[in-house]
């Protein structure tokens, strides 16, 4: 009798144990979802330390940056998790993309086996080999993304664009405009000129630029509007905080080193008749075009309309 009461007292103190881990696991849990809803959540529908991730393995840039320790500079200017960030992709970015797609689809690759889960998740959101993920489709749905990085092996995959010019550029060498290949595919991309042949690699079906044509770039209404706002910005813009103002006077200084200034601005002509200048300039500039994200973009609008104003 003995025996069974002390068995019977185990049964429900095991019973009280199991009850009092489950109810303390679910009072943390939604402590953790409530903690990261209200505080650590991003209108992204990130969270702050996925977004660092999420930015890190697609090689975006954003506005404010962000990386694995916010500055207090950033902390000052900026309520990220109000607000958000504005994210953008880098040179790496279109480079690496297609070196991702490629890597993941290719049977004959020896990552195949290894990137079963991301591939699988892929195919899941319609992706192919013949059927790439874009950055288009990265930057408009990052909780997704999120989702294939985290079941990628980021070992796998290079930081530098030196893997797409190894797979995708048969003839890397100078063309008649002084830039290699490659320079000639990023001077495009960096300005939005234009080209009668994609620039990057889309698919196995479609030509783009891999040094074995003849290349040629226009201008467009897209570059116009690029060096429109990039003159605006650096001369004509009041930075609202320290940030912007730091970030400003950095590349105003490269721009100001080839000559351009407020009584001088940047041309689309010269950047179509200069291409080796044009090139080595925003190359300096690190390709990150944070003065051409929304908030900006909203700023150099008004003072479009305000010129018309006066010109009324």
């Amino acid at each position: 009798m003995l025996m069974k009461n002390s068995n019977r007292y185990i049964y429900y103190r095991i019973i009280i144990i199991v009850v009092s881990i489950t109810l303390v696991s679910i009072l943390g849990t939604y402590k953790y979802l409530e903690k990261r809803t209200e505080s650590d959540v991003l209108p992204s529908g990130l969270s702050l330390k996925e977004s660092m991730y999420y930015l890190q393995f697609y090689k975006f840039f954003s506005h404010p940056y962000i990386n694995r320790r916010v500055s207090e500079i950033i902390e000052e200017d900026y309520n990220v998790i109000r607000d958000g960030v504005d994210i953008y992709p880098s040179m790496i970015t279109v480079t690496f993309l297609p070196v991702f797609n490629y890597v993941i689809f290719d049977e004959e690759g020896m990552y195949y086996e290894r990137l079963e889960k991301a591939r699988n998740k892929l195919k899941e959101y319609g992706f192919n080999n013949e059927k790439y993920m874009t950055v288009q489709w990265v930057l408009d749905n990052p909780i997704e993304a999120y989702e294939i990085f985290w079941l990628s092996d980021v070992d796998i995959f290079p930081s530098d664009p030196a893997k797409y010019i190894e797979i995708f550029i048969q003839n890397n060498e100078e063309q008649k405009n002084g830039l290699t290949t490659f320079e000639n595919i990023i001077y495009a991309w960096a300005y939005k000129l234009e080209s009668d042949i994609p620039l990057f690699y889309i698919d196995s079906k479609t030509e783009y630029i891999d040094g074995t044509q003849e290349i040629e770039f226009s201008l467009t209404e897209e570059t116009e509007r690029f060096i429109g706002i990039t003159n605006f910005m650096f001369w004509e813009y009041e930075a609202d905080t320290e940030h912007e103002f730091l970030s400003l006077r950095s590349y105003r200084k490269i721009f100001e080193a080839y000559g351009f200034s407020k009584q001088n601005y940047i041309t689309t002509q010269w950047v179509i008749e200069n291409p080796i200048k044009a090139y080595k300039m925003i190359d300096q500039a690190n390709y990150d075009f944070f003065w051409d994200t929304p908030k900006f973009q909203k700023a150099y609008e008004e003072y479009l309309e305000e010129l018309a104003i006066i010109k009324e």
